[in-house]
């Protein structure tokens, strides 16, 4: 029997239901139905702030992937207590508390494995987050949840074995298992198939465009005809005889014979234009050739890629997972942490990790019928947490329920920010359409995604473009309005099939203008591929409203009247777009600000860039997690329990960026190395980044906070261009 088998959501089930239990909880504090709110936080906090409860209690960190935090309810709790380390919660505290992120950004691959197995795993593109990587030549991009359950079960059978044996030959063996357990998987080989599949078909083009250059001789010697015989002939006739205009005084005729001799020379170069359409050039063939080049090398990339991903991964597992295991650096169970943050990152929906749990099930780890288990998925219409679950004990120590209560309300209220995806885009090209990068196209389709979501439905608003088109822009472009009809949901945003048709929407939108305020293109004959800067990128926006002239300024009065035909609060800033046309726009809905951004010299980007949050908020809020960590962290009588400390730890470094803030460090942190507080700050930015670092060298030295000081301050922002040396 499935593990989700009784009462499955499962994906077109969550397209077409309503998604209300998503939308932001509106209204005063006693129709708020959250027992964990009602009985545990408000008592809590201060009765004199001057910042509502509810405001308050606002995730601290937001993703706009990932699985939403309303659908972990009561999973931790099924996992036996010795293997709970693999549970879907360590999925959503390790996604939140910073580890990933900075281990990708600051680590030292050469000493820690798991930063090697990071890098494998996750990306990041100029100016965005780290994510899974989605690029083909990635064997990461290829993993599922059946995958990753299979690999955790496979080490966990060996596990034993792999005790008793020497390092290097118990390297080499788990290697082989892993590697065979991974590629032979039909969920990566169905990955591979279409990786390899782009190959052939850019073989496919390129023999094409041989067979299509071996016929058409007829039409290149039908052209050395045309433009010698007639073109060049007629050429030279006019030019005699406009000559002999100023000698004869029957000019009338010889005007009338070069009026004709020109009409059949301009047919004759018209005929030529058609023909050569027919032909292949010299810049077919090399984009042909480019193209399979980039095929191939993506092909052999995925193959090289597998020993560096299964080295990591088997490095990982014998470092920080095996029971006599005693890492220094990194914490024990590192290896499950990542890879369940990479699986909580990757979907969106827990109803995609149905083969794990059967794989879980499969171990024995798990202690309740599936039967039970598939209620779990039922989501209550105001998306709260269950009524019954029992009051937070004020005791230290938690059952598991206290301690997955407890993360969904450090980490927010389920729903209330509810965004769509940001769709990745990719500086090296896929290879469906790898003539250019489509980071112009992507970054405007997430602006607008942005805009045009519904957080009460969970869609995207293609009826507030119609009302748009009614009362302000009649001219919209129908392309535009067919895009949003045919892709309502942010869940299929992300495939390679919408990509390439958002590129067609954006493609060719100078037809029929005349002048000189045109829409740029790197690829002028094809209209497509939209250039830099910004300013450009808004012209596109222009086009697609239909707005004239396309240099108005109109986003705006856009903005303006989309918020009073469906009552948001958006709000744009165009504060930092500079001059030249390079620079970001902002834009905020009251919660979350995005902005979309253009770099020098033809790259974009769109981003989250905060969670919008008051500093008396931000205050209150540490307060209160303050008052929560108590219950959560910091045991001494079972600090020896490797479970249990890995479950602490994981809870209470969600609290490390307030502490820093603060300068306070609580007793969990007094105990742990000194470098944990740099594992989990937040450091997404160079002030942020600074401020760890001062505190860092403040503490006791030694050689794992040496190396994590030297990571930070040797850090580099990615770029789209490299780097001058």
């Amino acid at each position: 029997m499935g593990f989700f088998q009784i009462q499955v959501p499962f994906k077109n089930d969550l397209d077409n239901k309503s998604q209300s239990s998503f939308a932001t909880v509106k209204g005063a504090a006693r129709s708020y139905k959250d027992v964990w709110y009602r009985r545990f936080l408000k008592p809590l906090s201060k009765k004199d702030s001057r910042v509502s409860n509810r405001d308050v209690f606002r995730r601290r960190a937001f993703y706009s992937s990932g699985i939403p935090v309303a659908e972990l309810e009561g999973f931790h709790e099924f996992f036996e207590p010795s293997y709970r380390r693999y549970s879907p919660l360590y999925g959503l505290l390790f996604s939140y508390n910073n580890m990933v992120d900075n281990l990708y950004r600051y680590g030292n691959a050469d000493a820690e494995p798991a930063v090697a197995l990071i890098r494998s795993l996750f990306h990041q593109l100029p100016g965005g987050d780290v994510q899974p990587t989605h690029l083909g030549s990635e064997p990461g991009a290829h993993l599922s949840a059946s995958i990753i359950g299979l690999l955790i079960e496979k080490f966990e059978s060996l596990k034993h074995r792999l005790e008793e044996m020497p390092h290097q030959e118990a390297m080499a063996f788990l290697v082989n298992e892993l590697l065979q357990q991974t590629v032979n998987h039909p969920d990566y080989q169905l990955e591979r198939k279409e990786l390899i599949e782009d190959s052939v078909k850019a073989q496919q083009n390129l023999n094409h465009l041989r067979r299509r250059d071996e016929e058409s001789q007829p039409v290149r010697d039908e052209i050395k005809m045309l433009e010698g015989d007639v073109i060049k002939a007629s050429r030279h006739k006019v030019k005699r005889l406009k000559k002999q205009l100023e000698k004869f005084k029957d000019k009338q005729a010889i005007q009338k014979t070069i009026s004709e001799i020109e009409i059949t020379m301009k047919s004759a170069e018209k005929k030529v234009a058609d023909l050569r359409s027919q032909i292949v050039t010299s810049l077919d063939f090399k984009l042909a050739r480019k193209n399979l080049q980039r095929a191939e090398q993506m092909v052999e990339q995925e193959k090289s890629g597998r020993e560096a991903y299964v080295t990591a991964l088997a490095s990982s597992f014998l470092r920080y997972d095996l029971e006599s295991a005693n890492p220094s650096c990194l914490p024990k169970y590192t290896t499950a942490a990542v890879l369940l943050a990479y699986m909580w990152r990757k979907y969106d929906g827990i109803h995609f990790l149905e083969e794990y749990f059967e794989v879980m099930e499969r171990m024995g780890v798990l202690i309740r019928p599936a039967g039970e288990r598939g209620d779990l998925l039922k989501q209550e219409s105001d998306c709260t947490l269950d009524s019954s679950v029992r009051k937070l004990p004020r005791v230290q120590e938690w059952s598991a329920g206290d301690t997955e209560a407890a993360a969904i309300v450090v980490i927010g209220q389920p729903g209330v920010i509810r965004r769509p995806t940001i769709v990745p885009f990719s500086y090296i090209t896929w290879a469906a359409y790898s003539e250019f990068p489509d980071c112009g196209e992507t970054a405007l389709r997430n602006f607008l995604n942005q805009l045009l979501y519904n957080p009460n439905t969970g869609m995207f608003d293609h009826g507030l473009l119609k009302l748009l088109r009614a009362a302000y822009y009649p001219n919209m472009n129908p392309k535009l309005l067919q895009f949003y009809q045919r892709h309502v949901s942010p869940q299929d945003s992300t495939s390679q099939e919408t990509a390439v048709e958002w590129i067609d929407t954006t493609t060719g939108l100078n037809d029929g203008r005349d002048g000189d305020v045109l829409i740029r293109y790197r690829r002028e004959k094809q209209q497509t591929n939209i250039a830099s800067p910004l300013k450009n990128l808004l012209r596109v926006f222009n086009a697609l409203f239909g707005i004239e002239p396309l240099d108005k300024e109109s986003l705006p009065e856009v903005i303006d009247h989309m918020n009073e035909l469906r009552d948001t609060r958006l709000r744009v800033d165009m504060a930092r777009v500079r001059d030249d046309g390079f620079g970001v726009v902002s834009l905020s809905d009251g919660k979350v600000r995005y902005e979309l951004q253009s770099y020098k010299p033809v790259h974009f980007g769109f981003v989250q860039a905060e969670t919008l949050r008051s500093d008396a908020a931000g205050k209150q809020v540490y307060g209160i997690f303050r008052k929560l960590k108590k219950y959560s962290c910091g045991i001494p009588h079972v600090a020896f329990d490797k479970q249990a400390y890995f479950e602490q730890l994981a809870l209470a470094s969600l609290f490390v960026p307030y502490q820093l803030n603060s300068g306070r460090i609580k007793p969990f942190f007094r105990v742990a190395p000194a470098h944990y507080m740099l594992l989990f700050a937040d450091m997404t930015g160079p002030a942020q980044r600074l401020a760890a670092v001062e505190w860092a060298k403040g503490r006791e030295s030694n050689d794992q906070l040496e190396a994590f000081i030297k990571g930070i301050e040797s850090y580099q922002e990615p770029d789209f261009m490299p780097r001058p040396k």
